[in-house]
């Protein structure tokens, strides 16, 4: 059962979870709906770590720091 919580951001909005939540969880904590995961699952839009630099899936693992980023596709 996860005990430690851990603070990323999400378009700059700090959002705190419970360790082991993924980014999909982030999104939906930070508009309080699923608008953002919705334009992710359609394709318009991608979920990019600022501080790697790299598109994340909306399972993908989130760490303390981390800094995500939802951006239109090209």
């Amino acid at each position: 059962m996860p005990t430690q919580r851990l603070t990323v951001q999400v378009n700059n909005t700090p959002v705190a979870l419970w360790q082991g939540a993924h980014v999909k969880d982030a999104l939906i904590s930070a508009t309080g709906d699923r608008a953002l995961v919705r334009q992710v699952e359609s394709g318009t839009h991608m979920v990019v770590d600022e501080n790697v630099g790299a598109e994340v899936g909306l399972g993908g693992a989130l760490y303390a720091g981390q800094r995500l980023r939802v951006d239109a596709r090209r």
